[in-house]
């Protein structure tokens, strides 16, 4: 919104201004104003490292808001679909499941139970090379069956 199209947003402000408190339309312009010259004063010191002017914008947003607080808020993870205890007692029981299995019974998809299996360590990874190129073979620590090996692509 800022340099050219902050003219389109003026006229659309004075409009606005007949038919709204005129005082809340000049403050909004003044915001816009403020955020385009901090915008403009970033990129001249920072060229291309600058702060996107959503970004300022956001910012603005977030001080008239009264957040005040600069540092990213802390994101949460997805909640998990079932606890590590549950696999790894699936495991203990039935430790010839190959990982389809485990998805089924835990009801989850065959990527979700892969990606806990590999964050418990029960799954490696090992790259192997054939003619050149690599083939990265994932298998599970007990791998006594071949039914645990399976090639990812």
């Amino acid at each position: 919104m800022c340099a050219k199209d902050h003219g389109q947003a003026s006229q659309a402000d004075e409009r606005q201004a007949s038919s709204t408190n005129y005082s809340e339309t000049r403050i909004h312009s003044g915001q816009i104003d403020a955020m385009c010259m901090v915008h403009r004063l970033l990129v001249e010191a920072y060229n291309e490292i600058a702060l996107s002017e959503r970004t300022c914008r956001k910012g603005f947003q977030k001080f008239k808001n009264g957040e005040f607080d600069v540092k990213d808020k802390d994101r949460r993870k997805r909640p998990k679909i079932y606890e590590d205890a549950e696999l790894k007692e699936l495991l203990e029981e039935y430790s010839s499941q190959i990982q389809k299995e485990l998805a089924l019974t835990l009801e989850v998809t065959q990527q979700a139970a892969s990606y806990r299996l590999k964050s418990l360590g029960m799954i490696q990874k090992q790259v192997l090379r054939a003619r050149g190129r690599p083939i990265i073979v994932e298998w599970e620590r007990d791998a006594r069956h071949s039914a645990g090996l399976s090639l990812v692509r």
